[in-house]
């Protein structure tokens, strides 16, 4: 039987925040992109926050800025919940990359609780519109989505691409 963990309220503005917000030491270099800081923390016993921030330079002083957090526990060998984002620093857009809930931990309402928070963080950090791709018969998520009002800008057969307005 697998365990479950509850997160609180704090523990999912904590996540939120590693993901938008870290210190900036860089460490790591190759290929044009840099790793400015990582890290993890006990989040419960036998679970770690991890995060991690890469830069990858893009010219005219360009830079693709990547985001990770996640909860890894370490007895599963598995990812509960994991949140990416990635964007340049020279644009208002940022591009939600991964929203990801665990099965085991679905149906908790942490998945809009968590989208809540990373679309105010990035509101917050004067982004402008919030730019996601979701697979069409991703049922759960494109409810989660609609909740947040979000415009469908393509769709293909597989894919729609959409967006949320940080006003």
């Amino acid at each position: 039987m697998k365990k479950i963990i509850q997160l609180t309220e704090s523990d999912l503005t904590r996540i939120v925040r590693k993901v938008i917000n870290h210190q900036n030491i860089i460490f790591e270099s190759e290929d044009n992109i840099i790793t400015e800081s990582v890290g993890e923390h006990n989040f419960y016993p036998g679970c770690l926050l991890k995060f991690k921030k890469n830069k990858k330079y893009l010219g005219e002083g360009s830079y693709l800025n990547f985001k990770t957090a996640n909860i890894y526990d370490q007895e599963l060998s598995d990812i509960l919940f994991e949140s990416k984002i990635k964007y340049k620093n020279d644009e208002d857009n940022v591009f939600i990359h991964t929203l990801f809930v665990n099965e085991n931990l679905r149906g908790f309402g942490y998945g809009k609780n968590v989208l809540s928070k990373l679309l105010n963080e990035c509101k917050n950090k004067n982004f402008k519109r919030a730019i996601f791709v979701v697979d069409r018969d991703n049922i759960t998520a494109l409810k989660l989505y609609e909740k947040f009002n979000f415009v469908t800008i393509y769709k293909n057969n597989d894919k729609i691409l959409g967006e949320f307005f940080l006003n």
